[in-house]
């Protein structure tokens, strides 16, 4: 692992040019037992994806970052609520009173758009990828019809690159994992519902079966999104929502 570099107690490695850093992450592993936290990055990515087999759009100037990290994975749900909780942090340490919320499970909007997708793949019992792109420079452009527009952190008058602004990430990212190590679960998923878009509203959640109308009531104690349906309360475990 010689041909890595150090940021804090990360290993880093950054690619002029690669399908997808989720799956350049996985050529690695598995990882000498010494090395818990690694982080690769891309000028370049050619095949990025999202949830639910989304396509992500990766524009020259963006950031394409993909975390590898020691993990329970009976907290993956927990974990994507850290990662998108770490982003929100991040772009409010460049921008104080920019409007950021957060769309479950994993989103980032600013101003009602979307700047960022999170992917997160379980590979072993104990290790996670987290695959996160962040528009610093560029907003896609509309080639298909897309539940929100998307947006950049340039547009909003936030002036950064995408080594600067990773490298902030982690700096935040360790923040809300220490958060959890110390108060718990509960911590982050009261933290998280306090800056959720469309909380307390009605929403429909699309899930890779089916479509389902009802109220946001927030989440339960595993981070699963809580939706008041005429009948009952669904408790859902992955899925897209539109309001």
């Amino acid at each position: 692992m010689t041909e890595f570099s150090k940021i804090e107690d990360w290993l880093w490695k950054d690619f002029s040019t690669t399908n997808s850093t989720n799956d350049e992450l996985k050529k690695l592993l598995p990882l000498p037992k010494d090395i818990k936290k690694l982080v690769i990055t891309a000028k370049e990515q050619t095949a990025g994806r999202g949830r639910l087999d989304h396509k992500w759009i990766s524009m020259s100037g963006n950031l394409f970052m993909s975390l590898g990290i020691s993990w329970n994975l009976q907290d993956i749900a927990i974990l994507s609520l850290i990662s998108s909780l770490a982003l929100y942090r991040t772009i409010k340490s460049y921008s104080p009173k920019a409007e950021i919320l957060l769309k479950w499970p994993n989103d980032v909007f600013i101003e009602r758009k979307k700047v960022s997708g999170i992917l997160i793949e379980s590979v072993a019992p104990s290790f996670a990828v987290v695959g996160i792109g962040i528009n610093i420079k560029q907003t896609p452009k509309l080639e298909q019809q897309l539940l929100y527009l998307p947006t950049s952190l340039k547009e909003h008058g936030i002036n950064t690159d995408r080594l600067d602004f990773m490298k902030n990430y982690l700096l935040f990212f360790d923040k809300t994992i220490s958060l959890f190590h110390q108060q718990g679960s509960s911590a982050i998923i009261n933290d998280w519902q306090q800056k959720a878009l469309a909380l307390g509203n009605n929403i429909t959640v699309r899930t890779a079966k089916e479509e389902i109308f009802g109220k946001f009531l927030g989440l339960d104690n595993n981070g699963m999104l809580l939706l008041q349906t005429d009948n009952n309360i669904r408790t859902i475990s992955t899925g897209d929502i539109s309001f």
